[in-house]
C-alpha cells in the first residue's frame, strides 16, 4: 500500500510537471497561440459605438498614516450631459491599511453622451477595530456625495479615458456639514509630467494605460485600436511605437500629449506578435504568427528586408552589444541567430527543450526554457552553451538592471534574480499569477512587472532591496511595458 501510494504520488507530480510544460509550450508558440491570446479567461471585448471607455481609479491620499479605515461603496453614477448612470465597480470595499496600494481600480465603463459632469457615491467610512480587516465599526460615517467636476471632460466615441477618486482617510471620519472634503474627483486630463511614466499594453482593451513611475498611480490612457502588445520607445524624442497585432500596424505616439503621430502598415505580415527596435531606434523588426521577420524604417516606413525563420518563431530580441538579432522557435527547440542588416541566419543553437524569452548580457545569451523550468547561458564567442540554471516554473521573460538579471516564472508566480556572470540563482520573489513581462525605471530603481489577467496588474519591485514595495492594479491583462524616464 505505501508503495502503491508513493508511487500515485510521483505520477500525480509526473502529470503535473508534464501538463506545466505543455502550457508553457502553448505560450510560447505563436504558430497556435499569439501572445495575447493566451489564458484569457475574460472572454471577448466589444466596443459600443459612439461611446467612449471610462477607467475609475480611487487614489489614497498618505495611505497607512491612519491605520484600519475603510471606505465601504453602497453605489457609484456618473452624471453624463444631464442623466446619471450607473457605474459598475468591482471593488465594494477599500482598507487603507494595505500601504502597497497607494490607487485601487474600481471599474469600467462605455459612457455615450457628450459631457461627464461629476461623479455621485453613496459611501460609509469605517474605523475598524485594531487588527480586523472587516468588522462592525466602532466609529461610522454615511455619506450621499454628489461631486461636480471643475474640468468635465469631452466622451469622444472610441476614446479611453480616466476619472479618479482622490479618498483622505484622515478626513473620512470627521462628522463635517463639508462631507466632499475627504472625497475629491478629477478626470485624467493628459499627462502633466514627461518622465518617469511607464506604459502598459492592455491587449483585451485596446488601451494604453500611462502610470506615474514615482506615485505607483495610473494618471493617464489612450486607445491604441487593434490589440496593442509589445511597446518600444525612443527616450530623446519622446515617442512610443505599439505594435497592433490585429491591424498589422506600428503604431506612433507622442508621449508629451498621448496623440498619434503616424502609422506604420506592415507589409504582408500575418499577425504580427513580437517587435523590437534597434539600440538607436531607427529601425523596428517585426516577427509574425508565420515565422516572417521583417524589419521596417520607423522614419519613412519603408519596409527594409524581409525573411522567414525555422519553424513559426515566436519572440525576438535585440542584441544591442553585438548588433545581432536573436528569434527563438519552440516549435524547432531552436534559438536563430541573425545579420540584422539582411535578416539571414548567421547561426543557430539547438537546445532539449523550447526556448521563450531571450535577453543579450555582454558576450552572453540568455535563454529562457519554459518546459525545462531553466535558463541556459550561451557564450556568442565560443558559440558553447556555458551552463544551465533551475530557476522556477517556467522561465518567461528576462530584463538586466546595472549587474542583476530578472527572469519572470510564468508557472509559479515567480521571479528568479541571478547575479550577472555568476551563473546562479540568488533569490525568488513571489509575485502573483502568471508573471509575463518586465521593465526597469532605472532612476526610480525599480522593477515593474505585469501579472495576471482580466485582474491584471503591475507587480512593483525595489531593485535594491528585491522586494515587492507596491502594486497598480489595471483590471485588465496587460502586455508589453515601456518606460520613459
Amino acid at each position: 500500500m505505501i508503495i502503491k501510494i508513493a508511487y500515485l504520488h510521483v505520477t500525480f507530480r509526473f502529470l503535473k510537471i508534464n501538463c506545466l510544460a505543455l502550457i508553457l509550450f502553448l505560450v510560447g508558440c505563436g504558430s497556435l497561440q499569439k501572445f495575447t491570446d493566451v489564458d484569457n479567461p475574460c472572454g471577448s471585448y466589444s466596443a459600443v459605438l459612439g461611446a467612449s471607455n471610462v477607467s475609475l481609479f480611487l487614489n489614497i491620499h498618505n495611505p497607512g498614516a491612519t491605520p484600519n479605515v475603510s471606505l465601504k461603496f453602497s453605489s457609484i453614477e456618473v452624471l453624463v450631459d444631464e442623466m446619471w448612470i450607473p457605474f459598475s465597480t468591482v471593488v465594494s470595499e477599500v482598507n487603507n491599511s494595505d500601504t502597497k496600494h497607494t490607487q485601487r481600480f474600481l471599474g469600467r465603463e462605455w459612457l455615450k453622451g457628450q459631457l461627464c459632469r461629476g461623479i455621485r457615491v453613496k459611501v460609509a467610512a469605517l474605523k475598524l477595530p485594531s487588527g480586523l480587516a472587516s468588522a462592525s465599526s466602532s466609529t461610522s460615517v454615511s455619506n450621499d456625495l454628489e461631486i461636480m467636476l471643475q474640468n468635465p471632460f469631452v466622451l469622444e466615441p472610441g476614446s479611453r479615458k480616466t476619472l479618479f477618486l482622490e479618498w483622505d482617510p484622515a478626513k473620512s471620519l470627521l462628522k463635517s456639514d463639508l462631507k466632499e472634503t475627504f472625497l475629491s474627483a478629477y478626470p485624467g486630463l493628459g499627462n502633466r509630467i514627461s518622465a518617469n511614466l511607464v506604459y502598459v499594453a492592455c491587449p483585451d482593451i485596446d488601451t494604453v494605460y500611462v502610470v506615474r513611475a514615482d506615485k505607483f498611480q495610473v494618471v493617464d490612457a489612450f486607445v491604441v485600436n487593434g490589440k496593442p502588445s509589445y511597446l518600444a520607445v525612443d527616450s530623446l524624442k519622446k515617442t512610443i511605437f505599439v505594435l497592433s497585432e490585429s491591424l498589422n500596424k506600428i503604431k506612433t505616439y507622442d508621449t508629451s500629449t498621448n496623440f498619434p503621430i503616424s502609422e506604420i502598415n506592415i507589409a504582408l505580415a500575418n499577425a504580427p506578435n513580437s517587435m523590437v527596435i534597434n539600440n538607436t531606434s531607427q529601425v523596428a523588426y517585426v516577427l509574425d504568427a508565420l515565422g516572417v521577420l521583417t524589419s521596417v524604417d520607423l522614419a519613412t516606413g519603408n519596409m527594409l528586408n524581409r525573411n522567414r525563420i525555422g519553424n513559426r518563431p515566436n519572440y525576438i530580441c535585440y542584441i544591442s552589444g553585438l548588433g545581432k538579432l536573436a528569434v527563438s522557435s519552440s516549435i524547432d527547440q531552436t534559438v536563430y541567430l541573425l545579420n540584422p542588416n539582411t535578416l539571414t541566419v548567421e547561426d543557430s543553437i539547438a537546445l532539449g527543450s523550447a526556448p521563450l524569452g531571450l535577453m543579450g548580457w555582454g558576450n552572453y545569451l540568455y535563454i529562457a526554457e519554459g518546459a525545462a523550468n531553466s535558463v541556459s547561458i550561451y557564450d556568442l564567442s565560443s558559440r558553447k552553451i556555458l551552463k544551465s540554471i533551475h530557476v522556477g516554473f517556467g522561465p518567461y521573460r528576462f530584463v538586466a538592471s546595472n549587474n542583476t538579471i530578472y527572469v519572470t516564472n510564468f508557472g509559479d508566480g515567480s521571479i528568479s534574480i541571478m547575479p550577472g556572470g555568476q551563473f546562479s540563482v540568488s533569490k525568488e520573489i513571489a509575485i502573483g499569477k502568471s508573471p509575463r513581462e518586465m521593465v526597469v525605471a532605472e532612476k526610480q530603481r525599480l522593477l515593474f512587472v505585469g501579472e495576471g489577467d482580466c485582474d491584471g496588474s503591475l507587480a512593483i519591485v525595489d531593485t535594491t532591496a528585491n522586494q515587492v514595495v507596491g502594486r497598480v492594479e489595471l483590471g485588465a491583462k496587460p502586455a508589453g511595458i515601456a518606460v520613459i524616464e
